[in-house]
């Protein structure tokens, strides 16, 4: 699978765990605690998760524009 292919499956699946994290913590009162105690930490788990492999994969990026040294003149 290409970089860019998984970039853009991370992404969306990142979108998708991040809004229902947002809902879930939003909701948590309309929610049953049952449900509630269940899906809120599991996608949290693989919120972490996918931000790991989103900053894996963007690691050129972030080394080459973030973490480039200043010219010193």
């Amino acid at each position: 699978m290409s970089k860019i292919k998984a970039l853009k499956i991370v992404n969306s699946a990142l979108a998708i765990v991040f809004l229902i994290l947002v809902l879930t913590a939003l909701f948590f009162q309309s929610i049953p605690y049952s449900i509630y105690r269940v899906i809120h930490p599991y996608t949290g788990y693989a919120f972490t998760g996918l931000v790991i492999l989103h900053i894996i994969l963007n690691f050129g990026w972030i080394k080459n524009n973030v973490l480039k040294k200043k010219n010193k003149h």
